[in-house]
């Protein structure tokens, strides 16, 4: 049980060290693919946007250019491979809400670019393309 305990709290600290790693502000392109048809010559892929993403003490603040909805504000954390955002906005129902920043991602970081995306409900992909000012 000791090795257990020990090995939880390394990844704890791992996982504390890398969200501070991230921390910073971001500038990106939003990507996403829509699926309307049976082919993926039916997907629909382009830029949404461009967004500011603002990573500080565990909270996170996005927002997109061009009077695009989403983005938002809350807080974050730092598993392995993924970055989950809790987010503590309240959204209007006539937008996708898959560009809301809100749930579990799969991200990569290098020290300067940080991507992270998703798929919702087999009928969306969401990636974020990040740059560290």
């Amino acid at each position: 049980m000791r090795a257990e305990e020990e090995l939880r709290k390394t990844n704890e600290r791992l996982d504390q060290a890398m969200k501070k790693w991230v921390e910073g502000i971001y500038v990106g392109i939003i990507n996403v693919a829509y699926f309307d048809g049976l082919t993926p010559e039916s997907w629909w892929k382009g830029g949404i946007g461009i967004a500011t993403l603002e990573l500080k003490d565990g909270t996170f603040t996005c927002e997109y250019s061009d009077g695009i909805p989403g983005g938002g504000f809350g807080d974050y954390s730092v598993k392995s491979n993924t970055i989950t955002f809790n987010n503590n906005n309240a959204w209007i129902a006539n937008f996708d809400w898959g560009l809301i920043l809100s749930g579990e991602y799969e991200y990569t970081f290098d020290g300067e670019k940080l991507v992270f995306a998703k798929g919702v409900d087999k009928y969306a992909y969401y990636q974020y393309n990040f740059e560290k000012r």
